[in-house]
This record gives C-alpha cells, sequence and structure tokens, in this order.
C-alpha cells in the first residue's frame, strides 16, 4: 500500500484534483487528508496515521494541495527508488 497524503490549509486545487485520480497505474493507494493551517501539524497526523494503522506500508508520499503532476506520478517515484 502507498499513502498519499494532501496536506491542505482549506481547499484543493483542481489541477491537484487529476494528479490523485489517475497517481498509480501499478500499486493501491490510500489517500490522506488533513485539513489545518499549521501544515507542520499536518505532516505529523498524517505520520501517526500510518504508523498506528493496521495495513502494511511500502511508501509514504505528500502531494500539496496546490501542485500539479504528471499522470502515474506515484509509478514514476517507485521506479525511481
Amino acid at each position: 500500500m502507498i499513502y498519499v497524503g494532501i496536506p491542505t490549509v482549506d481547499s484543493l486545487h483542481v489541477k491537484t484534483l487529476g494528479g490523485l485520480i489517475h497517481a498509480s497505474n501499478k500499486y493501491p493507494i490510500a489517500l490522506l487528508t488533513q485539513t489545518s493551517s499549521n501544515l507542520v501539524h499536518n505532516f505529523n497526523k498524517f505520520w501517526c496515521q500510518i504508523l498506528n494503522g493496521s495495513d502494511p506500508v511500502e511508501y509514504f508520499v505528500m502531494l500539496h494541495s496546490d501542485m500539479e503532476v504528471p499522470k502515474f506520478w506515484v509509478d514514476t517515484l517507485v521506479e525511481e527508488l
């Protein structure tokens, strides 16, 4: 399982949505969202959710809510490792 955390202050940019819909063509994806003006708090909440979860974690990535990424960007990241 690959976890994708989406930290946001208040909204998700429409171009970011495409990156979430087409995050991977090869791996199961679990989306995590956290809304707070304190982004560091969001990052820590994601990490705690993942460590305390019952599913095994292969990878964890964050996609900020104002970023545009190409289709299947998670696949590219994994292949680069």
